[in-house]
């Protein structure tokens, strides 16, 4: 995971959320079912916003798209919640913020719904966790990282293609355990192929004299390896960019 920085709302989502939530809000005092309409929280606008923020990456595991068809994820989840996967699913939902802009991001589907989040959002304090009668979010600390909001770094670290909690924060601990980011095969599979060619890569390049210019143009390959737009941005920074940058 890397920070990403959120731009302004789509105008599609700015000219409907507060319309939207309000028929939401009315139905919920009327006793009603709550229709989220998929239509405007996903809309092509909003999609494209947040790949384009998200360099087209998941917003957790940091594989490229393939992995997705166009998923817009709920960080605070819209249809109910689970403090714990062994909990039954919890109601009222955060309904409120179905179309909030800052509750969405760009997830691939196995993130999102492949056996790993799934509604899952659990609070260090579960007392803290806001209902319709106090929407009020600012008392929650979750325990999911929101790349929005803050640095996963400060609570994820790496050794060579393998995460783990950074001083066994519970932070990066719940978000390790919840996407899978140290379990999930296919990801592991994926993210230690990257991890072999970039390394690979390197130590040619290492191998050649400071004068090769062939030396010079792995350099400047390798430098795209470290965009926030490459594949497992985190991962390879940490373990080469001393090395990248010095060739």
């Amino acid at each position: 995971m890397i920070p990403l920085q959120r731009p302004a709302a789509p105008a599609y989502l700015a000219a409907n959320a507060a319309n939207e939530t309000n028929l939401l809000w009315g139905a919920w005092r009327a006793g009603l079912a709550l229709t989220i309409k998929r239509s405007v929280y996903a809309h092509t606008q909003v999609k494209q916003a947040l790949r384009e923020a998200q360099h087209d990456k998941c917003a957790y595991c940091e594989t490229k798209s393939p992995r997705s068809h166009d998923v817009v994820e709920h960080y605070r989840p819209k249809q109910g919640w689970r403090q714990k996967p062994e909990m039954t699913l919890r109601r009222p939902e955060y309904f409120w913020l179905a179309y909030d802009w800052d509750n969405l991001v760009f997830a691939c589907d196995m993130c999102n719904d492949g056996g790993h989040k799934q509604n899952l959002f659990p609070l260090s304090n579960p007392r803290s966790r806001a209902k319709p009668g106090n929407p009020n979010t600012d008392a929650e600390q979750p325990l999911i990282i929101d790349p929005y909001r803050e640095d996963p770094n400060r609570f994820i670290e790496w050794n060579a293609d393998i995460p783990r909690a950074k001083r066994r924060s519970r932070k990066g601990v719940a978000t390790m355990n919840i996407f899978g980011l140290d379990r999930d095969q296919g990801l592991i599979d994926a993210r230690r192929g990257h991890f072999n060619l970039v390394q690979a890569a390197l130590q040619n390049a290492e191998g050649l004299a400071p004068t090769d210019g062939r030396r010079l143009e792995t350099r400047d390959i390798l430098i795209e390896y470290l965009a926030d737009s490459a594949p497992y941005a985190a991962m390879i920074r940490t373990s080469f960019r001393a090395r990248i940058e010095a060739l």
